[in-house]
């Protein structure tokens, strides 16, 4: 049913507070009519031919939650119009001089910010504090501050951002806000992982609809696409599936890098139960469901897997003898579950994914690297079999081609590494890489990585030398069980490359950190691999950048 019209709002008070040790409950500043009693949609079934036709990521924005329509936009808070918008600040020292909070200040002007600045003094243990702004030619009429706590990633306080954000959505009606934007509060200098503050602003969102009586609109802003795209991704799943909504937990696969661990992380559990798809069939499937939640396009998914096939046999054709071994080569490949995973890891082919180029093998380490739950669930049967041809069996024979395993112990990777992450690689250091780890026993392609990835990024570049046993060729006991030579690839043996299974551990032993890190004067990294993974502690660290 229709809203009724809303009533003029009562005069103003100074500030509203809430979510604090002693502020008191905001006064309720607006009318209209109770909210409609939302009935959630258990699948799709009884959803309209028209919207099911869709792409699912436009239900969030095509789905009204209550009598508020909740959408997820690309852009700034202040290319919006809208007369409410959740500022989160920093501390005492600076509310308002930081990202989202110090536009507005800066918009609002010096008049408002100190006035904000004083209401937030005032009450240091509310959690969000509602500043009225003076009329006049802005369309924005209220600011609700919020504080955000950090996120500890081994008691992460969710509950906490959930009841701040609802609150902060409260205070917004209350004070007759009809459009309220919303950033992605926490996701900067409060390390919150994104995928969880999407969540907790989607059912924040639909939980406090329920009482909205002026709200009309919320929308998740972000200067960030790929953030939005994120929203409107989680946004949907909950807003369609009541169960997913109703059993909604924080998830553990958002815990930051910084704070993981092979032990802890999703990856494990998921890989520990997974196995080597039985053909090729499944294994396409797999690499398409593994992709849903990074590339929002379900067309852009078909084509891109097929073109990935497409390449991979086509090269199954190229790199064989003879037309009559071109044929079997091809039908080893498709029932060679694993020859055709390590073919589909090394094609150049590539899609976009939010404005930006990306091969299969960096969507792979990617899902990895964030322990993004929902592609883990079919990426680590794709893992499970590129590392059959990367780990080695313990009835592995003598390598018989000398190619196939670095003479002189050494293998190397080119790239660049940000002045942050430095501080990580000190000589002694031991950690886990989570992702794929490629290499070349060739210094001169690896070298032409460095030149070409650190010029390209504008980034201080660096040589990464990994040493290994050069008696593993001959003799098992020597020899690093989780790195093996890429024998079937699209670029046949251009790259020379040796790939490293995820989370293989690493000591480095040797860092000459470069005054001018171009790639002629690199930084130079030694590390010494493992001998086996599962030798290793299942808690050590894992890397920032490799």
């Amino acid at each position: 049913a229709p809203a009724a019209p809303v009533a003029a709002p009562p005069p103003m008070p100074a500030t509203w507070t809430g979510g604090g040790g002693g502020g008191a409950a905001a006064p309720h500043a607006g009318g209209g009519a109770a909210a409609t009693h939302f009935i959630p949609r258990p699948d799709q079934q009884d959803v309209a031919p028209a919207v099911l036709a869709k792409p699912p990521w436009k239900l969030l924005n095509d789905r009204w939650v209550e009598v508020a329509k909740l959408n997820a936009e690309a852009g700034s808070v202040l290319d919006r119009e809208a007369d409410a918008v959740v500022v989160p600040v920093g501390e005492a020292s600076g509310f308002f001089t930081q990202g989202v909070a110090g536009v507005v200040a800066k918009f609002l002007g010096r008049e408002w910010t100190d006035r904000a600045e004083a209401a937030l003094r005032a009450h240091p243990d509310d959690k969000f504090v509602g500043i009225p702004v003076d009329a006049g030619d802005k369309a924005l009429r209220f600011v609700v501050a919020v504080r955000v706590p950090t996120y500890a990633a081994h008691a992460p306080p969710h509950e906490e951002l959930l009841q701040t954000t609802k609150g902060a959505l409260k205070t917004a009606d209350e004070n007759s806000s009809h459009r309220v934007l919303v950033p992605l509060i926490g996701t900067g200098i409060r390390r919150w992982p994104m995928e969880l503050v999407a969540q907790i602003l989607v059912v924040s969102a639909i939980e406090v609809a329920k009482s909205f009586q002026s709200v009309k609109e919320v929308i998740v802003v972000d200067i960030d696409e790929a953030k939005v795209n994120r929203v409107i991704v989680e946004g949907s799943r909950l807003c369609r599936h009541s169960r997913a909504r109703k059993n909604w937990k924080p998830p553990a696969y958002t815990t930051p890098v910084s704070h993981r661990c092979l032990a802890n992380s999703k990856y494990i559990d998921l890989y520990r139960m997974a196995d080597v798809p039985p053909d090729w069939t499944i294994l396409k499937e797999c690499v398409k469901q593994f992709l849903r939640p990074m590339i929002l396009d379900g067309k852009k998914i078909e084509d891109f897997v097929e073109t990935l096939y497409e390449e991979s046999e086509s090269n199954s054709f190229i790199n064989a003898p003879s037309p009559v071994a071109a044929t079997s080569s091809q039908e080893k490949l498709m029932s060679n579950v694993s020859a055709f995973a390590q073919r589909l890891w090394t094609s150049t082919s590539q899609v976009d994914v939010n404005g930006k180029k990306k091969e299969l093998s960096s969507l792979i380490n990617e899902a990895i690297r964030e322990d993004n739950v929902e592609a883990l669930r079919h990426l680590v049967v794709i893992v499970r079999a590129i590392n059959k041809l990367c780990v080695v069996p313990d009835d592995a024979q003598p390598v018989a081609d000398p190619r196939h395993w670095p003479q002189d112990g050494k293998l190397y990777r080119g790239g660049y590494l940000p002045d942050d992450h430095k501080a990580f690689f000190k000589v002694g250091a031991k950690y886990r890489v989570p992702g794929f780890l490629a290499s070349s026993r060739s210094v001169n392609i690896a070298t032409h990585f460095m030149s070409n990835t650190s010029l390209e990024n504008d980034s201080p570049a660096v040589l990464w030398t990994i040493e290994v046993d050069p008696g593993g060729d001959k003799d098992l006991a020597k020899r690093c069980r989780q790195v093996n030579y890429v024998q079937h690839s699209n670029l046949g043996d251009e790259e020379q490359e040796f790939l490293f299974a995820p989370y293989s551990a690493f000591t480095v032993v040797a860092a000459e950190w470069s005054s001018n890190p171009h790639f002629l004067q690199p930084h130079r990294l030694t590390l010494r691999a493992a001998r086996d993974n599962l030798e290793e502690p299942e808690d050590l660290p894992l890397a920032p950048w490799y």
